[in-house]
């Protein structure tokens, strides 16, 4: 396992009980650090946990390929075709979500806004190092409004490189 699932899961191991929720499912055959493997990693450990995992992505292809890799594991196909944003409405509340879809902070933005969040959710963004000019790649957008909203976050390392963005939601939080 990786650094960057081994922070995935930690950060998985301190929200409360219910459903866990990943936006932007595995898009390559083979783990390594820039694929963290987070479909699997979830999905294994929610399993475990008795916990209601889903998954979205927007490519046909990836949600093929990430339910492929889940049913050789002997796990349940738990990947979705399908918008995030528009899925999260949908969803109701969530104890942890992962965010690792688009690159496009507005995106990631979107579908934060979009999802119920329980008291002590727990949320994780993939990807929040310096990228195509933004001072937390996708997850520069919601870092503003986290600053001010003056909520406590952390920027945590995984692998060289590559950081995600963690934060607990004390109170929940209501769709938009």
């Amino acid at each position: 396992m990786n650094r960057k699932a081994e922070r995935l899961l930690l950060a998985l191991e301190s929200a409360p009980p219910g459903r866990v929720v990943e936006i932007g499912c595995i898009r390559e055959e083979a783990e390594s650090p820039s694929e963290g493997y987070s479909t699997f990693y979830l999905c294994r450990r929610c399993l475990e946990l008795n916990l209601d995992f889903r998954s979205f992505d927007l490519n046909p292809l990836s949600v093929k390929l990430a339910n492929e890799i889940l049913e050789k594991a002997r796990l349940p196909r738990s990947v979705r075709q399908g918008d995030g944003k528009t899925a999260l409405r949908k969803l109701g509340p969530l104890s942890f979500l992962y965010l690792d879809s688009s690159d496009d902070p507005r995106d990631t933005l979107e579908q934060y806004l979009a999802a119920e969040l329980t008291p002590g959710a727990v949320v994780v963004v993939d990807d929040a190092q310096p990228y195509l000019g933004n001072r937390h790649g996708k997850a520069t957008l919601l870092v503003e409004w986290i600053e001010r909203k003056e909520l406590p976050f952390a920027i945590h390392p995984t692998e060289p490189g590559f950081s995600s963005l963690v934060f607990t939601l004390a109170d929940g939080k209501k769709p938009g």
